[in-house]
């Protein structure tokens, strides 16, 4: 069985129009050597920052694909990232320190999508997200999960980003997680259900385990 890759290209979001470029660079920098060790036992090909403000990597592991982009989302906050994700082979040496000489489609098809998602945030005809991604299966249904995850990530106030975060830090507790903002347990409450957090638990966990079963079923 030959084996399955998921690439991921990402690029920062207007990032010609951050003022302060030194801390935004070391806070990107930070991002990426921060997924880079806690994730290394699932990647191929360590992240990278290649050209502009884009970094890019290959997992040859699927099992938290999507928390490894939120997360990546989370450390770049304020900032904002758009994701292009491609599930295919890879046709030359692997490289786990330098991504950038490493080529096959699951590289093809993540320039694609990053590129499908530039495309679309200016265009009036077609949905716009911030994650895409493309396999030989036909990916219409994870992607507009993703579309709907975007869109509702995209809704939340920063008090309700707030909230969800420290509920995933503190093992999913509103008890935990009160008392670290300093609130009441209610409150936590009211957030996650305004937030429709559950709702976006289960589509993220739905579509990553679909990711998960494409990469690891390979090629015969």
């Amino acid at each position: 069985m030959n084996q399955k890759y998921v690439a991921i290209i990402g690029d920062i979001k207007n990032s010609k129009t951050i003022k302060n470029r030194d801390e935004f660079r070391k806070q990107f920098r930070d991002a990426i050597e921060y997924i880079n060790e806690k994730y290394k036992d699932q990647m191929a090909a360590k992240l990278v920052i290649s050209s502009g403000d884009e970094f890019e990597g290959l997992f040859s592991d699927a099992h938290d694909i999507l928390d490894i982009v939120f997360e990546l989302e989370k450390r770049i906050h304020p900032y904002k990232i758009r994701f292009g994700l491609g599930i295919g082979n890879v046709k030359t040496k692997i490289d786990y320190d330098n991504t950038l000489e490493i080529d096959g489609t699951s590289y093809h098809y993540a320039r694609e999508m990053i590129n499908f998602v530039k495309e679309n945030e200016t265009s009036y005809s077609t949905y716009v997200t911030n994650y895409a991604i493309k396999s030989t299966e036909d990916m219409g249904l994870v992607n507009s999960s993703l579309a709907m995850i975007s869109i509702l990530k995209n809704s939340w106030s920063e008090r309700q980003r707030q909230v969800m975060e420290e509920f995933l830090d503190n093992d999913m507790s509103q008890m935990k997680t009160s008392e670290k903002l300093g609130i009441l347990q209610s409150s936590v409450s009211r957030a996650l259900k305004s937030s429709n957090f559950y709702n976006y638990m289960y589509s993220k966990n739905m579509v990553n385990a679909h990711i998960e079963r494409l990469v690891s079923d390979g090629w015969n």
